[in-house]
């Protein structure tokens, strides 16, 4: 599959979110070759569970072992940027090799930043990053996020997206 295509998924996914009231956010993991080994999307709200996001609920379905293999390359794609927290464990899996995104987090702290960070910044030094490669699916992440938090009543979260 082509990158376009996997964000297209990962988008799909966050619009699955989005319909059960949880935060739209989707993601999918592929092999190298562009194989799709796993899809999710957020489950805070349905699943009880804060640590739900996306990005996780797809490593969660991948072998552990397979994931700390640094000879394993897999590559995540997702409709908006990954919060800090997941930023932690996709950097820990030293099979995940790239990292892709629809949208960037106006938010901040998360990918992006601490990749950025110099004290950390060896901690993500064997990830390649793809932020908003295509205009339409950023806006297309963007608006998810609008009517999310147009549902919730919050109203100046919208004006972020």
């Amino acid at each position: 599959m082509i990158i376009r295509d996997v964000l297209e998924l990962a988008i799909k996914e966050a619009k699955r979110a989005l319909e059960t009231g949880d935060y739209p956010f989707g993601a999918v993991i592929t092999e190298k070759e562009g194989n799709v080994v796993t899809y999710g999307h957020n489950d805070n709200f349905s699943a009880n569970d804060i640590s739900a996001h996306a990005e996780i609920q797809c490593l969660r379905k991948i072998d552990i072992r397979k994931l700390l293999d640094e000879q394993n390359e897999y590559h995540i794609y997702s409709s908006g940027e990954p919060c800090g927290g997941c930023s932690f464990f996709i950097a820990r899996a030293k099979a995940i090799k790239r990292v892709t995104w629809a949208l960037t987090d106006p938010q901040k702290a998360g990918f992006d930043d601490l990749r950025k960070n110099e004290e950390l910044s060896n901690f993500f030094d064997h990830i390649d990053v793809k932020a908003e490669p295509f205009e339409d699916l950023k806006e297309q992440s963007a608006s998810l996020l609008r009517l999310f938090y147009e549902k919730l009543g919050q109203f100046e979260k919208m004006k972020l997206y």
